[in-house]
């Protein structure tokens, strides 16, 4: 009890914990509160005694990454905004916006695509790997405008330039 956040007079400590069957609100399959995640939640996190889990376990965790998501996706707009010509930035700019639109089918793919062509054009004469991840990015996000012929040549031009090896081989199968 001494480890719980309680107001005075209001609220009343949490004295066991037993696990609570409910549904979720957002996916609408049972899911189980269990009392070793309500004690962690009132004795280490601090959370109002009042508080319950109203979503599944999968759905916080999804709601948690849609969060970090667009904090990332506000974060490289930040830093391109600062930073025009690193071209890491811009890249990272272009990936947060595909990633975004992956997700929530909504997201500026022609800032991607700017943002990509930048990095490009910043990396010109470079053989390097941030030079290749730039191709991969516009690909992408060519793709996903709709724009096939221009993605397929972006892609077929990415594939045989990477090795596949540490940080691309994610990117290899994505292509």
């Amino acid at each position: 009890v001494r480890r719980q956040e309680i107001c005075s007079g209001f609220q009343v400590p949490r004295y066991y914990f037993v696990d609570i069957h409910d549904v979720c609100v957002e996916c609408g399959e049972q899911f189980v509160f269990g009392a070793r995640e309500q004690k962690h939640w009132y004795e280490t996190l601090k959370f109002h005694p009042d508080s319950v889990a109203t979503r599944c376990l999968d759905c916080r965790r999804k709601r948690r990454s849609d969060r970090a998501l667009k904090r990332e996706l506000a974060a490289a707009k930040v830093a391109a905004r600062k930073r025009a010509d690193d071209p890491s930035i811009q890249l990272s700019l272009a990936e947060a916006i595909v990633r975004y639109f992956e997700r929530f089918q909504e997201g500026n793919l022609e800032e991607a695509v700017a943002a990509s062509r930048r990095a490009r054009r910043l990396l010109r004469g470079h053989p390097s790997r941030e030079a290749r991840r730039a191709i991969f990015w516009e690909g992408l996000s060519q793709a996903f405008a709709g724009k096939r012929t221009q993605a397929r040549s972006l892609l077929e031009e990415f594939l045989p330039a990477v090795s596949v090896g540490r940080g691309y081989t994610a990117l290899y199968k994505e292509a």
